[in-house]
């Protein structure tokens, strides 16, 4: 466990991304998501870096992903990203959901709400109360990234401001689709719905591969203390944003496909 530092310097953030590109998506259509029990933190830089293994399982990192694959449809990424001044490159396919049902259901279901029950901003005056309703899924193929970036504080609906980032990896940095294709892991989730059905044994429809990119990197005022994490299926990083944020970036993925969802943790003062 290390300190976080905050020195800015050619201070890079990331884009805004539009809040509510399917707004008429509702929380009931999405897959669905068991309540986790016994969760836990793992501190990576004090106050500012945290890890939750298994905050989803497999098979809802699966279905969320064919879900969006299927029914959500993630935009062609232009063959020439044009970078506003002030803010850092990226390159992958993204999705902008408006759903407060749905951040309220990942808030609880995954046992977030517990979890960090204990947290408060550095006044101690505010708590974690929810999660920002602006839902964004990622998809990253060979080649993409997103450079090194300050992530900002945001709003929710309500006008309650945001404190930490929330990435959850829907899938392992090894995990490459067999036939090259994103829709590759649908097909597999198809592949294993039948099997179950037909009690057959399980085929290998993706397959594993090392060296495959696709990390989130802190870097910190001294190298060797560089955070690197890892992408795995169901795991899940949170970090915090705004003037406190950590310079970071997720290095160029090499072979396969990467998939995150994201949102932030919302603060606001207890009830009273």
């Amino acid at each position: 466990m290390v300190k976080g530092n905050s020195t800015k310097s050619s201070r890079k953030k990331a884009d805004s991304e539009k809040r509510g590109d399917n707004e008429s998506i509702k929380a009931s259509k999405w897959p669905t998501l068991k309540t986790k029990k016994q969760l836990s933190l793992k501190e990576y830089v004090t106050d500012h870096i945290f890890v939750v293994e298994n905050l989803f399982t497999p098979q809802e990192c699966q279905d969320l992903i064919s879900y969006a694959e299927s029914k959500l449809i993630f935009p062609q990424v232009p063959s020439k990203v044009v970078t506003r001044k002030g803010e850092a490159f990226r390159n992958n396919s993204r999705i902008s959901i408006s759903d407060p049902g749905y951040a309220n259901e990942l808030w609880k279901s995954t046992g977030l709400d517990k979890l960090l029950s204990h947290w408060k901003t550095s006044d101690g005056k505010k708590v974690p109360v929810g999660l920002n309703d602006n839902i964004r899924l990622y998809r990253y193929g060979p080649g993409q990234q997103f450079g090194r970036h300050y992530d900002d504080h945001s709003f929710d609906y309500l006008k309650r401001r945001t404190e930490f980032t929330l990435l959850v990896y829907l899938n392992s940095v090894g995990d490459v689709p067999s036939d090259g294709d994103p829709e590759a892991f649908q097909k597999s989730s198809d592949v294993r719905r039948s099997e179950r059905l037909s009690s057959k044994s399980p085929k290998s429809v993706v397959k594993k591969g090392g060296g495959c990119g696709g990390e989130t990197v802190f870097y910190l005022n001294n190298p060797r203390q560089d955070v690197r994490i890892t992408p795995e299926v169901g795991k899940a990083l949170l970090h915090k944003h705004g003037s406190d944020c950590i310079l970071h970036e997720s290095v160029p993925v090499i072979k396969g496909y990467k998939y995150l969802l994201r949102s932030d943790v919302v603060f606001d003062f207890p009830p009273s």
